[in-house]
């Protein structure tokens, strides 16, 4: 079984069906604490999907302790509720496209069983909201959700000892807030009508029975997310050209094919990498960002091809042998013009590869302010291969006066 860490870790290079099992784990909890903070039960359902859009948004952000992730979600959970219309605004899109339930509707008991959890959880907001609302984010946090001091000083990015006075200050005010707080109204009418249906209504401060999503919803919201994620990941940057694409180029410095790509930055620097599987069986790459090669790496073996990517500044190389090459195959990788307003990329075709085999792919870039380009030598190695060791060496790239790179 994949443990949080190694799950959060193929999640954020885009694998959706980590994210899913991710979902699969923390959507009842997420659920339940998003329903004890609002008393709605159908707000909490959108609340859960937000909260899980935002972790996705924040995925570089996230901090795992001892292996979970639940802490850091929760947290997550409660800056969206804290700021609720604004996180419900801000993926108000990606809620519209959620397709409506064709399933059936829940049953009547269930129903009347909400709409009581409801009442009495308003009655409980009631009392806990005349806390201060950092008291009443602890007690939230390790007495509702039952989180340890550590894992809620996580949560809220605060000092244990901190989590400590604010949890023992919030006891102390709740205690005398119970006594001198006069039970609700409600509560007789809700005992009253309990009696005429022949059920039992607690009438105390205890709070509702926790609830799973129901499961057509829960599976609805969670392929939901994941198909936001497969487009959010297999849609490469649009494409804004900087230099021309280079043909194929031979070096005398290295008898291999060397592929000239044109690299450019999306919008503000953000990187952009993306390895897509066409219907064919070939892979697109598309290469924005020269700092994460490892991530080029990972979504390659998940199409199952063993792959060593390498970024090099121009004048500096990889010390060989590394490996043993196959002879230089110009079917190996191919560099094709661009669709109207799709960023230049690179196909690959794994059938050239052999089970065992390696797909090294080495690209030296310079760069230009905001732009970057790169040529790239594909290769196939016969077996694993050694790490880079860099030393000075390599192509010499340069900007010629008409754009190009010239070597």
């Amino acid at each position: 079984m994949s443990t949080d860490r190694e799950l959060w870790s193929r999640a954020a290079d885009g694998d959706s069906e980590a994210f899913g099992a991710l979902f699969d784990a923390y959507a009842r909890h997420i659920y339940n604490h998003c329903f004890r903070r609002t008393a709605d039960w159908s707000a909490a359902e959108d609340l859960t999907s937000v909260v899980f859009l935002e972790a996705w948004r924040r995925r570089d952000q996230v901090r795992i302790h001892h292996d979970s992730v639940l802490p850091w979600l929760l947290g997550v959970a409660n800056n969206v509720l804290r700021n609720r219309h604004r996180a419900l605004r801000r993926h108000k899109n990606a809620l519209q496209q959620l397709p409506a339930s064709a399933c059936e509707p829940d049953p009547a008991d269930d129903i009347a069983g909400r709409i009581d959890d409801e009442h009495r959880m308003r009655d409980i907001l009631a009392l806990i909201d005349q806390l201060p609302r950092a008291d009443r984010e602890v007690l939230e946090l390790c007495v509702w959700s039952q989180l340890t001091y550590q894992e809620a000083a996580i949560a809220l990015d605060i000092p244990v000892g901190t989590v400590r006075s604010r949890l023992a200050r919030a006891r102390t005010r709740l205690k005398n807030l119970s006594a001198t707080t006069p039970a609700p109204r409600r509560w007789s009418d809700r005992l009253h009508r309990a009696q005429q249906e022949g059920r039992t209504a607690v009438t105390d401060h205890r709070l509702p029975q926790e609830r799973d999503l129901p499961a057509h919803r829960h599976a609805l919201r969670k392929t939901h997310l994941m198909t936001l994620i497969d487009q959010q990941t297999a849609t490469p940057p649009a494409r804004r050209p900087r230099w021309p694409i280079l043909a194929a180029l031979a070096t005398a410095a290295a008898a291999a094919l060397v592929i000239g790509l044109p690299i450019a930055l999306d919008h503000g620097g953000t990187p952009a990498n993306a390895v897509i599987r066409e219907p064919d069986g070939s892979i697109k790459i598309y290469i924005t960002d020269y700092k994460h090669p490892e991530l080029i790496e990972r979504r390659l073996r998940g199409f199952g091809v063993q792959a060593d990517v390498t970024f090099l500044p121009a004048g500096k190389d990889c010390k060989e042998p590394r490996a043993t090459y196959l002879p230089d195959n110009p079917a190996l990788l191919t560099a094709e013009p661009p669709a109207e307003g799709e960023e230049t990329y690179s196909r690959l075709h794994p059938e050239q590869i052999k089970p065992g085999q390696t797909f090294v792919y080495t690209l030296w870039y310079i760069e230009d302010g905001d732009d970057r380009m790169a040529i790239a030598r594909p290769r196939v190695a016969t077996g694993p291969v050694a790490p880079c060791e860099v030393i000075p060496g390599g192509p010499e790239l340069r900007r010629d006066p008409h754009g190009g790179i010239g070597g």
